[in-house]
């Protein structure tokens, strides 16, 4: 009988005693057949866990319910060894195991058994508590917005004030072609959304972050300090249009509210109202504040245009040179279709200001006349529109040389919509511009702090810290801006600066080697030639630049005789760039210039064009 009590008392005899127990004990599991009813829950369990993870995120159950089912599956193990211990399945079905031959039990030895079988269960089971107590701190330290890692015992969200994320619309329409009708409907909800007071919404480049990605509620709650998400769906078939939409708490996953719209398109608008209010409401704070311009404005009557307006916003989203000339496009139509439409208006004279790069002069002029007159329209027809002051600003400094007037519509871009990031960045931008690079930065961090996923922000960033000489934080800004986005021509532009005037020869010959345009590779080139002595190669590289893009970009020409010195030579190519108006808009603050500044041409240029001087 395995476990049978020793007569004698003597050590030898004890530890004897103990392993024959022992020995017979193991042999009593295994005729009782409990490790394979133990390893069978096993596989139960790691399968229930891989399944239903998914399904809870899918179906944004709360996160206790995988806290219950993880104890549910925890306690299965010392009850498994138990009843696997007494039962075992026979020809009849399940039966009672039956006693070994001669075993005799008392009392005692049932419950020393009982409790061995127990213990032995919850010894089995700490592997998979662990591995769950990991995964949970994982989820739970998940980086955060500036790439560090949140305390593992932190609450998702850290917000006191009523907060929420507007995340991409899912496109579910039949042929899945209206993503951007999808993601404009969005970012219409989400505009109207950031004017209401006491209310926290995050850009539009931090919300749509997550587009395509699996990320759980909790981490998107932590990366943009938000306590809820509005997501939602968009079905448009026909003049028919479907929107579902629901806010979700980040911290359990619960349903504050949820809706479906069945409407004709014409009532696109109504529906974006309604999705405001029943967001209002639900985060208890008010749409409308007392004395401010309503928060929805119906921007057009025409669904054309607004359709041309939605798919042109998108395009400028990406912000690249060929979606720059694809958005032009797009809004050119809308302006056609619906001349009184402001938004249009104003985000065309954007689009044609990012576009305004390297043209031939004939097509650079016209690109510039249409670019004042679109800002001029969206101010016009609308005076309480922000956006359209904010492109008006950037036309007004860039194209008219109109530093004050610039100046006073980017304030009152600014009066209009302090927190809206395209807005911050434009504004921060005119100070830059200005010399004014505390108060730039300031209006570029906070723009990072309503939009902390945005790669723009954080560019705007650097290049005001680079003006102002703060090359270490200038790097910290650029490297995070390079995590966020990867592949844009403007932030490998940022990191290839630093890398220049912080002496990394190597990393400045490989960063500035792989910008995608050659000018800017033959720019560079030139410039480190110059820099660290190879003057046969730098001649040879500020030639080949003269040569293939001196017409073009006088103003980059400008740059490389300014660091090498000759002064004569950058004045008469800056000169040129005068006359034509190109790239002139950063000429105060332009670190290439720093040797030519002192110069009386330097200041000359300057009042000419209304730069302060100070």
């Amino acid at each position: 009988m395995w476990f049978a009590a020793p007569r004698r008392y003597d050590s030898s005899s004890r530890r004897g005693a103990s392993l024959a127990g022992i020995g017979e004990f193991i042999a009593e599991i295994r005729r009782r057949r409990v490790v394979r009813a133990v390893l069978g829950w096993g596989i139960l369990s790691f399968a229930v866990l891989q399944i239903y993870e998914p399904v809870m995120h899918g179906l944004h159950l709360p996160e206790w319910t995988l806290t219950l089912v993880v104890v549910v599956l925890g306690v299965g193990f010392p009850a498994t060894f138990v009843l696997a211990w007494i039962f075992d399945m026979g020809p009849g079905g399940v039966e009672r195991t039956p006693s070994a031959p001669g075993e005799v039990l008392t009392p005692a030895r049932r419950v020393r058994t009982a409790l061995l079988l127990i213990g032995l269960g919850l010894l089995i089971s700490v592997p998979g508590w662990a591995w769950y107590a990991r995964h949970d701190s994982a989820r739970s330290s998940a980086p955060s917005s500036d790439g560090g890692s949140a305390p593992a015992q932190a609450s998702p969200v850290v917000t006191a004030s009523p907060s929420i994320a507007v995340l991409p619309f899912a496109d579910m329409s039949p042929q899945h072609d209206q993503e951007y009708f999808a993601d404009g409907l969005a970012e219409e909800i989400l505009n109207a959304l950031a004017h209401v007071e006491g209310l926290r919404v995050p850009g539009r480049t931090s919300s749509f972050w997550f587009k395509g990605k699996n990320v759980e509620l909790g981490e998107i709650g932590r990366k943009l300090n938000v306590s809820h998400v509005l997501e939602g769906s968009v079905r448009r078939a026909g003049t028919r249009l479907r929107v579902t939409a629901q806010i979700v708490s980040v911290a359990d996953g619960y349903h504050l509210w949820s809706e479906t719209f069945d409407r004709d398109q014409a009532d696109v608008f109504a529906v974006q109202d309604q999705v405001a209010k029943a967001v209002a409401d639900a985060m208890k704070v008010k749409l409308q504040p007392a004395g401010e311009a309503p928060v929805n404005r119906v921007p057009t009557a025409n669904l054309g245009a607004y359709d041309q307006y939605l798919l042109g916003t998108q395009f400028l989203a990406r912000y690249t040179k060929e979606d720059f000339r694809q958005a032009i496009s797009a809004l050119e139509k809308a302006v056609a279709l619906d001349p009184g439409m402001a938004p249009a208006w104003a985000s065309l004279a954007f689009g044609l200001w990012l576009n305004n790069d390297n043209l031939d002069t004939r097509e650079d002029a016209d690109l510039k006349r249409r670019a004042i007159v679109a800002a001029d329209r969206a101010v016009a027809l609308d005076p309480r529109f922000a956006e359209g002051y904010a492109s008006r600003a950037m036309t007004r400094l860039d194209f008219q040389w109109n530093y004050p007037g610039a100046e006073e519509d980017s304030k009152r871009a600014m009066s209009l919509a302090p927190r809206a990031p395209y807005v911050l960045l434009n504004h921060s931008y005119l100070l830059r511009s200005g010399g004014r690079f505390a108060e730039s930065a300031a209006a570029a961090r906070t723009a990072i702090e309503i939009d902390p996923l945005s790669a723009r922000a954080r560019n705007q960033l650097t290049y005001t810290l680079i003006a102002s000489g703060d090359l270490a934080q200038a790097r910290a800004f650029n490297d995070r801006a390079l995590e966020l986005a990867p592949g844009s021509k403007f932030v490998q532009a940022g990191r290839c600066v630093l890398d220049f005037l912080t002496g990394m020869r190597d990393e400045a010959r490989e960063h500035c080697g792989q910008l995608p345009g050659e000018d800017d590779r033959l720019f560079w080139k030139a410039m480190m030639a110059h820099q660290w002595g190879a003057p046969e190669e730098a001649r040879q590289a500020v030639d080949a630049f003269v040569a293939g893009f001196g017409e073009r970009d006088p103003y980059s020409a400008a740059k490389i005789h300014a660091w090498r010195g000759d002064a004569d030579r950058a004045f008469e190519w800056l000169d040129r760039a005068h006359r034509r108006n190109v790239g002139l808009d950063e000429i105060k603050t332009e670190w290439t210039f720093r040797k030519i500044a002192p110069d009386p041409r330097f200041k000359a240029l300057l009042r000419k064009m209304n730069l302060p001087l100070d």
